[in-house]
C-alpha cells in the first residue's frame, strides 16, 4: 500500500474522536444558565407566590410574566408549578377534586346564608369562599351546586342589565300603531297628538310671563273638539259681555289645550277676567289711566313690602298645605297677569320723558 493511502484511516479516526470529544461537552465555554434564577428555597419567591394566591391569580404562566415584569425574578412555568405544589397553594381545579362532597357543599351553603335576597351569583359566592377560607373553587362546580341547592333563586336571578334588541323603524311604528308613511293619513293624525303626551308637571304652576312655557298637547282637550267650549263667548263678574276676539291672553293655569294641569271649564277666579280693550282702538280715556294709576301708585309700596317679606323666607323644603299651596297659585296668577297688561299699557302710551324706576 502507498503511503498515502497509509495515513487517510489515521486521519478520519483522529477527527472522529475530536467530533465524539466536543459532543460529550454540551456547555464547552462553562456558562451557568441557571445562575439569574432563584434557589429552590428561595424565601422572598415563596412570599410572592403566597401573596399571589391571595389575589386570586393561579395560573403558572401568568405567574411566570408578572413575576418578571413586576420584581424582575425570573423563573419558568414549570418552576413555579413545582414550587407552588411544594407550598401547598392549590388552584380551583385540584383543590375543587380532593375535598368531600359534603365540605364543598357546606361552604357554597354558607354563603347562601348570608344572603337573604339570593342576589349572589357563583363569581360573587367564588370570590367569597376564598375570602373567608382562603379555598378556590370552580365556578362551574359552584354553579352547578347552587342551581341544585336554590332552583328557585337561581331562576329568577337575571343580568342587572339586558340590552334592548335593536329593531327596524318600520317594526316600531307597527307595534306603536301609528302607521308610516305607507300608512293612510287619517291613522297618522290620529296618533301624532297621543305621542306627543307629558305628564302633568308640577312646576308648569311657578312659571311666570318672562318665562314662557313649553306647550303639550293636553291629555284632556283632543285636537279637534272642546276647543269651542273654551273660547265661547262669556260674561265678566259685572255681566259686561266679552266678545271672544277681545279675550286676554290668560295665566298658564286657564285650560286650554297647551295646560294639561286644569281641568275643562272656566277659570276658578272670575276676578281676574276684566274687559279689555283692543290695542288697536283708540286710547283710553285719561279719567280710565287717573284711576289705574292712583290705584297701582297706592298698590306699589305692598308690593314693594311683600316682595322683600318673600324674599327673605328661608325654605328648606317645608311642605304646605292646600289651602296654601292654592293662595300662592292665585297670587302667581295674579302678579302675571298685572305684568302683562302694564306691560300692554306701556306699549300703547306714549311719554315725553322717561325715566326708569328705582327697581327693588
Amino acid at each position: 500500500m502507498s503511503e498515502g493511502s497509509s495515513t487517510t484511516p489515521s486521519t478520519s479516526n483522529n477527527q472522529n474522536s475530536e467530533v465524539q470529544e466536543r459532543g460529550r461537552n454540551n456547555n464547552s465555554l462553562g456558562k451557568n444558565q441557571y445562575k439569574d434564577r432563584p434557589s429552590a428555597d428561595d424565601p422572598h419567591v415563596a412570599t410572592l407566590l403566597k401573596d399571589y394566591h391571595l389575589k386570586g391569580i393561579t395560573d403558572s404562566r401568568i405567574l411566570s410574566k408578572r413575576l418578571l415584569e413586576e420584581y424582575g425574578v425570573t423563573l419558568g412555568h414549570t418552576s413555579i408549578s413545582r414550587r407552588r405544589k411544594k407550598l401547598g397553594l392549590w388552584a380551583s381545579r385540584l383543590t375543587t377534586a380532593d375535598l368531600s362532597e359534603s365540605a364543598k357543599r357546606q361552604l357554597i351553603l354558607d354563603q347562601m346564608a348570608k344572603d337573604p335576597t339570593g342576589k349572589f351569583g357563583a363569581t360573587s359566592v367564588k370570590q367569597r369562599i376564598f375570602q373567608d377560607t382562603g379555598l378556590h373553587l370552580t365556578r362551574d362546580y359552584i354553579r352547578d351546586a347552587m342551581k341544585k341547592l336554590d332552583p328557585v333563586g337561581h331562576a329568577a336571578r337575571g343580568p342587572a342589565h339586558v340590552k334592548e334588541k335593536r329593531r327596524k323603524l318600520q317594526e316600531l311604528r307597527a307595534a306603536s300603531g301609528s302607521g308610516g308613511p305607507s300608512g293612510d293619513n287619517s291613522t297618522h293624525g290620529d296618533s301624532s297628538p297621543q305621542a306627543l303626551q307629558y305628564p302633568p308637571d308640577s312646576s308648569a304652576n311657578s312659571a311666570t310671563s318672562s318665562q314662557p312655557l313649553t306647550q303639550y298637547p293636553s291629555s284632556f282637550h283632543s285636537a279637534d273638539n272642546g276647543q269651542d267650549d273654551i273660547d265661547a263667548d262669556y260674561s265678566d263678574h259685572e255681566g259686561v259681555h266679552v266678545p271672544d276676539e277681545q279675550q286676554p291672553p290668560y295665566p298658564s293655569r286657564l285650560p286650554s289645550d297647551q295646560s294639561p294641569d286644569c281641568s275643562p271649564g272656566f277659570p276658578s277666579n272670575p276676578s281676574l277676567i276684566l274687559p279689555l280693550a283692543d290695542p288697536s282702538s283708540a286710547s283710553m280715556s285719561s279719567s280710565s289711566i287717573s284711576v289705574a294709576l292712583g290705584v297701582l301708585k297706592e298698590t306699589t309700596p305692598k308690593m314693594q313690602e311683600l316682595t322683600r317679606i318673600i324674599a327673605s323666607l328661608q325654605l328648606y323644603g317645608d311642605q304646605l298645605d292646600v289651602e296654601d299651596r292654592q293662595i300662592l297659585l292665585k297670587g302667581l296668577e295674579s302678579a302675571a297677569f298685572l305684568e302683562r297688561q302694564l306691560s300692554r299699557v306701556l306699549s300703547s302710551t306714549r311719554s315725553q320723558h322717561y325715566d326708569p324706576p328705582h327697581l327693588v
